[in-house]
């Protein structure tokens, strides 16, 4: 009788937003040419992170691991549609966004300026320049957290009769679910936005 009763039990409620500092490592490389700069990609995340400022945490041969920022991961019930794709995708993912950076005597030409859990998120951040979008993993306890969110707050949405699309609109939509349209290619960003921002001033000078 107690089983029944605790299986009938509602689940207990969630806040509209939560939130969860973490670390975002970022792997500094040498060049793929010689006439390249460095490349800069973000590659993990820590949970639950203590604050840091580009801090080395590993090399491997020439590229050096860097703890570059720690940032809330800030989850709302109103994004979840957003969150849902991202753990739909073949390798569960956050999206990381690294940008010039502004002040000419920073330590390092790129700074993190984002970090979101939303497939959706990483599209809008596409959508404007001078932004390095990268898809990093996400690791298990983190992918727990936001699978329990989702299921908390998901709704299904009410059933609309689907209005008739013309041939035009239809032929634009053919691609989607096509296999060549992976979500790797879709998040990641023009491998020039890689370089040292400062070799492309230096160019500029010649």
């Amino acid at each position: 009788m107690a089983e029944r009763e605790a299986a009938a039990a509602p689940r207990p409620l969630r806040a509209k937003e939560e939130s969860l500092d973490v670390g975002i490592v970022v792997r500094r490389s040498p060049p793929a040419m010689k006439w390249a700069g460095e490349e800069w990609r973000p590659i993990a995340v820590i949970p639950s992170a203590p604050e840091a400022e580009w801090v080395e945490i590993g090399r491997e041969g020439e590229s050096i691991d860097y703890h570059a920022a720690t940032l809330p991961l800030t989850l709302h019930r109103a994004e979840v549609s957003g969150y849902a794709a991202s753990l739909d995708m073949a390798e569960p993912s956050l999206f990381v966004g690294l940008a010039p950076a502004e002040d000419p005597a920073a330590p390092m030409p790129w700074e993190v300026v984002f970090v979101s859990a939303s497939a959706h998120d990483a599209q809008d951040y596409l959508d404007g320049e001078d932004v390095l979008v990268e898809a990093v993993p996400m690791p298990p306890s983190i992918l727990e957290w936001i699978a329990d969110f989702v299921a908390a707050h998901h709704r299904e949405e009410r059933f609309r009769k689907r209005k008739r699309k013309g041939l035009e609109e239809e032929g634009r939509e053919a691609w989607i679910g096509d296999i060549r349209a992976s979500s790797r290619t879709v998040f990641l960003a023009p491998s020039a936005r890689r370089r040292d921002p400062r070799m492309d001033e230096d160019e500029g000078d010649r």
